[in-house]
């Protein structure tokens, strides 16, 4: 298995283990404000993160106490705009989004050495007029 590979494993899991510690800390909580606690996957999770808000703005005229799914009263688990759209843009997205990071950054790395080797660098100029020629 190529290091790439594993450091992309290893990044999902830690992603996959704060999201499990995230959600537990928004079900179990008493903390009002609740939802800034997915704030800390706004860098983490950048090109996904602007979706969940676009997602969450485009349906924050669903109201969490119009949907008691599953509880009588209301609760982060009756939001779906500020528990399961961030839950599933993050706990799922995110998580695969650090698994194929390694991935695309080693093969980016890889075309952008191939094509600095391509160019000629100016030790390599067949010109040998120096500079104040």
């Amino acid at each position: 298995m190529k290091i790439k590979n594993i450091v992309g494993l290893v990044l999902a899991a830690l992603h996959g283990a704060l999201i499990v510690y995230v959600v537990k800390l928004i079900v179990s909580g008493i903390e009002p404000d609740w939802p800034m606690y997915w704030m800390i996957f706004i860098t983490i999770d950048f090109p996904f993160s602007l979706l969940a808000m676009v997602i969450g703005n485009l349906l924050d005229w669903i109201s969490p106490d119009k949907l008691l799914w599953f509880s009588p009263n209301i609760s982060p688990l009756n939001d779906v705009v500020n528990f399961w759209i961030p839950l599933f843009v993050f706990g799922v997205l995110g998580t695969l989004w650090q698994a194929i990071l390694p991935s695309l950054l080693t093969s980016a790395y890889k075309k952008l050495k191939r094509k600095m080797s391509k160019t000629r660098s100016p030790d390599q100029c067949t010109d040998n007029r120096k500079i104040g020629d």
